[in-house]
């Protein structure tokens, strides 16, 4: 068995009997030295730190009684699902993507491989299972076939298999099944008018700021920061999920690009305006987009809205998704370089950003206006001048 290199820290506990260590997967392993000088693991990982910690001390209390025996592992392999409970227990993982595990294991995972030893899941196995998969949601397949292969690999640093046997070729890459489209301006605009009145301002930030329906409805008072009549912005820092147990959850984005500063263009600050004056309740932590019975507005209460709407406006496959799609196809007609373009919507592609200059705060204005241009809009003019 060989080592697992690990640094001193948080990550490392030393005792006056033994020490422990936590693995890559999140798991914590026990070590000390017998009473015949040589060196033993324990036969089991733990959830935390203190569980290890309690394990050596039961240990060196079995020793000073003179009562200790050379531990042995349990010769039977751990089953698959119970190594997947596990494995999202030692996790920390948002809400959302709780929800998301949960139902990949459930729907296409365990009931193949939950009765399944670890040791057991071979190559033939995960293709034969990932040829059942439905090859019409590629996107579905390929979340699946990507959970199946991190719990593996967790097994494997956890030295429970001698190699993860989850390899085929392509499954982790996936063409999107559907072809992302692009609204008009005018069409932006016939997809607010036909929506309530209290949440057409959503619309305009989907398109005009690229902005994400779980940021949207996050959104405060306080995130809406308007200078002047043609300079605003919309301070991105909180996002709202469904947890498993269906209630919300709202934190910061799920990456540290999400957190941002999106200028507004000038066109639509009216409209954003008015919706403040009118829609949205005193103080700084009032909701842009409360439920009618105060708190947060369910994705699921808002996309029947916006159902609605798209049918009015005879847009019936339009997703929400695809105004975010739609502002980001505008900004890059402005001139938005690629890492302008990723600063503005919050993508977190380092390899590609790396290779230009960061979008700064000043030439997001400069975009944001020359995206309102593309309507017709024209600055005011001041007075006295020409």
């Amino acid at each position: 068995m060989h080592a697992l290199t690990i640094p001193r820290g948080e990550n490392m506990g030393r005792r006056k009997f033994g020490s422990y260590r936590q693995l890559p997967s999140g798991l914590w392993q026990a070590r000390f030295i017998g009473t015949d000088g040589e060196r033993y693991t324990g036969p089991n990982l733990f959830l935390t730190a203190k569980a290890a910690d309690r394990y050596l001390a039961k240990e060196q209390t079995a020793i000073s009684d003179g009562k200790w025996k050379p531990p042995t592992k349990d010769p039977a392999p751990t089953l698959f699902g119970d190594y997947a409970e596990l494995y999202l227990k030692t996790r920390s993982l948002r809400p959302s993507t709780m929800r998301c595990y949960r139902r990949y294991l459930d729907v296409a995972i365990l009931p193949t491989f939950g009765k399944t030893k670890v040791t057991g899941i071979t190559r033939p196995k995960v293709k034969a299972w990932y040829g059942n998969l439905n090859p019409e949601t590629p996107t579905w397949r390929k979340h699946c076939y990507d959970l199946l292969r991190a719990i593996l690999k967790d097994a494997e640093d956890a030295e429970l298999i001698d190699r993860n046997p989850c390899y085929i070729r392509g499954a982790s890459t996936v063409k999107p099944a559907r072809k992302v489209k692009t609204a008009t301006p005018e069409q932006v605009d016939a997809l607010a008018a036909a929506m309530p009145a209290q949440l057409q301002a959503a619309v305009y930030l989907g398109a005009w700021c690229s902005q994400r329906l779980g940021e949207i409805l996050a959104l405060q008072r306080q995130h809406i920061v308007i200078i002047g009549p043609e300079s605003a912005y919309v301070d991105v820092s909180e996002n709202k999920t469904t947890g498993p147990d269906s209630k919300p959850f709202v934190g910061p984005p799920k990456t540290d690009a999400g957190e941002r500063h999106t200028a507004i263009p000038p066109h639509i600050i009216p409209r954003i305006q008015a919706h403040l004056d009118h829609c949205v309740a005193p103080g700084d932590e009032a909701l842009l987009f409360p439920s009618r019975l105060g708190g947060y507005l369910s994705e699921n209460t808002f996309r029947r809205r916006y159902n609605n709407a798209r049918e009015t406006a005879k847009m019936p496959s339009f997703t929400f998704h695809d105004l975010r799609h739609t502002g980001n196809t505008w900004a890059g007609q402005a001139g938005a370089t690629i890492a302008e373009l990723a600063a503005r919507a919050g993508h977190d592609d380092q390899e590609t950003v790396a290779r230009y200059q960061h979008g700064t705060t000043e030439r997001d204005q400069q975009l944001a206006r020359r995206m309102s241009e593309v309507t017709g809009w024209r600055p005011a003019v001041k007075d006295g001048a020409p």
